[in-house]
């Protein structure tokens, strides 16, 4: 082979090992344009998995204050809600009672949803880390089901991360 070709097969080598790195470069920076935002948006869902979950934020099944009051004067459900040791984590929750017509009631530490007081006619206010607290709720019908969603503190709603779906009546004391 005439020396001239040897020289042109050597830089050949060359040229072709720096495309295969700019090809690698270019794949990863595209790669990296669509992985990043994706994982950025899956860590942040992962606040809503540390606050689910019945021991966090629960509805109690006390029949005392978890249940559906028919009387004359205005249909009440009461729901005793209890929040774990993520009181930090969230701006408050979303009660929703399920039936024929299905609402959500908000209850955050700035606002309250109208038709919600608190058991003993005070303040509403969301409970504190490891407490619970009893709402007052006017409804037209007996829901079906009971779900606590919670709301965290960026202001983003959660999946139910509680639910009840035997409302008893309450008792006449």
């Amino acid at each position: 082979m005439p020396l001239r070709f040897r020289n042109l097969k050597g830089q050949g080598e060359v040229i072709s090992t720096i495309l295969l790195i700019l090809i690698v470069v270019a794949a990863v920076v595209v790669i990296s344009a669509f992985a990043i935002p994706f994982v950025r948006n899956q860590t942040s869902k992962g606040d809503c998995f540390s606050v689910l979950g019945e021991e966090n934020l629960g509805i109690s099944d006390n029949l005392q204050y978890t249940c559906y009051n028919a009387s004359l004067s205005g249909n009440e459900m009461f729901v005793q809600i209890h929040v774990g040791n993520i009181y930090d984590k969230i701006e408050g929750f979303s009660i929703e009672l399920g039936g024929a017509t299905t609402q959500k009631y908000d209850i955050t530490k700035s606002a309250v949803s109208d038709g919600v007081t608190s058991y003993t006619l005070g303040p509403v206010l969301v409970p504190n880390a490891s407490t619970e607290r009893t709402y007052r709720i006017s409804v037209t019908e007996a829901p079906q089901t009971v779900r606590v969603y919670p709301i965290l503190a960026n202001g983003e709603k959660c999946d139910y991360s509680d639910s009840l779906t035997s409302i008893p009546n309450c008792f006449n004391w």
